[in-house]
């Protein structure tokens, strides 16, 4: 657009240097002109108009960038519904990065209601380098400790399983030791108490005696 304040007379004499001109790219409207805005997928947000503000833009290209938000109308009340801004940051100082994410959009009475979160992550330089900075070896001397910690932790775990597997193990042996005892026991009773049946014959009377059962008085052979 030639009345942007972004407008190069150089680059606008050869666009295909920029964009791709074939009517099958979908680059161009219908007078042939390209579009200004492009949408690109971003994993875990869907389809949006992204724009990224890195730290190494040099002045002049970080007031291009902020000119191309306010021409672009991203932060427009009727033509922007939502917006979210990541910034990624760290400090040398205290060895620690930094994410925040601020995001905001226009509510029903047209105000912008918005909220963020701001996310820490230490980082520990134990190379020679990093150890030379200010409570380094304090950090390495307590991260050894936890690491001991946690390992000793594992150790007594892992220990303590294989004592209750040899504990369960025994206790299943010696109840089948106690099981084969027991009907080992049971089989010798019946085979003694089924030993002492007998058979007499008193005053032409004949009886049977043995286990759970008997015979009455019965005709004997000799008795005519």
């Amino acid at each position: 657009v030639n009345t942007s304040r972004m407008f190069d007379p150089e680059v606008a004499l050869s666009p295909s240097d920029w964009y791709n001109m074939s009517e099958a790219a979908g680059q161009l409207n219908p007078q042939g002109i390209p579009y200004g805005f492009f949408p690109s997928s971003l994993p875990g947000l869907g389809v949006l108009y992204p724009v990224i503000i890195d730290i190494n833009l040099s002045e002049e290209r970080l007031q291009q960038r902020m000119q191309y938000l306010k021409e672009g109308a991203f932060l427009d009340p009727f033509a922007t519904h939502y917006a979210q801004f990541k910034i990624a940051s760290f400090s040398v100082d205290v060895q620690l990065y930094g994410y925040m994410t601020l995001s905001a959009a226009y509510d029903d009475a047209g105000f912008i209601q918005s909220k963020f979160t701001i996310e820490a992550l230490e980082y520990r330089d134990y190379s020679f380098e990093g150890l030379r900075m200010s409570g380094m070896v304090a950090r390495l001397a307590n991260d050894v400790v936890l690491l001991f910690l946690v390992l000793l932790y594992c150790t007594l775990t892992i220990l303590d399983a294989v004592l209750s597997v040899q504990a369960q193990r025994r206790r299943t042996a010696t109840l089948a030791k106690i099981l084969t005892r027991s009907r080992r026991q049971s089989l010798r009773q019946m085979s003694f108490s089924g030993s002492q049946g007998s058979f007499s014959a008193r005053k032409g009377n004949m009886f049977f005696s043995g286990p759970q059962r008997s015979f009455g008085p019965q005709r004997s052979i000799t008795d005519r």
